[in-house]
């Protein structure tokens, strides 16, 4: 190895940084369930809760990598499986208690077999949880408090 690179690494290490770990406010939500009719999961820090209309939801499953911060983080609804709508309608911030909402909406009779995957970061925040880019109205707030 390098001497410099080795000089990098010896100090990360020293830091407690790992250049291979997931950042501390990274993570994922994996979901899966028969849904009839209407179901809402909400995910707030390692906490998943469902409700549903009642057809209910059967064989749930969740697997978790991280946990959704108590932080004004982004989740993105990466993939979604079933055959009605899989959505977001509420992202986490300090008005619902870091809470994000999924909505499952299955408008054809009987269950149906859905799974969904959330994943979160905070790489485009400025530290501190808050959107620095892409957002005009952040961008604004952003600027007003320097």
């Amino acid at each position: 190895m390098n001497a410099n690179i080795t000089t990098v690494v010896t100090a990360l290490a020293a830091l407690g940084v790992c250049a291979l770990a997931i950042p501390a406010h990274a993570g994922a939500l994996n979901w899966s369930g028969d849904v009839d009719d209407t179901a809402t999961v909400a995910l707030s820090g390692r906490n998943v809760r469902t409700t549903a209309n009642a057809g209910g939801i059967r064989n749930e499953r969740t697997n978790f990598r991280g946990v959704l911060p108590r932080d004004d983080v982004r989740v993105r609804l990466d993939r979604s499986d079933g055959r009605g709508n899989v959505r977001i309608v509420q992202q986490p911030n300090s008005r619902n208690n870091y809470t994000t909402l999924v909505r499952i909406v299955d408008k054809e009779k009987g269950r149906s077999h859905y799974s969904f995957t959330l994943n979160w970061d905070n790489r485009g925040n400025d530290g501190r949880g808050r959107d620095r880019g892409g957002n005009e109205d952040s961008r604004k707030r952003w600027d007003r408090r320097r």
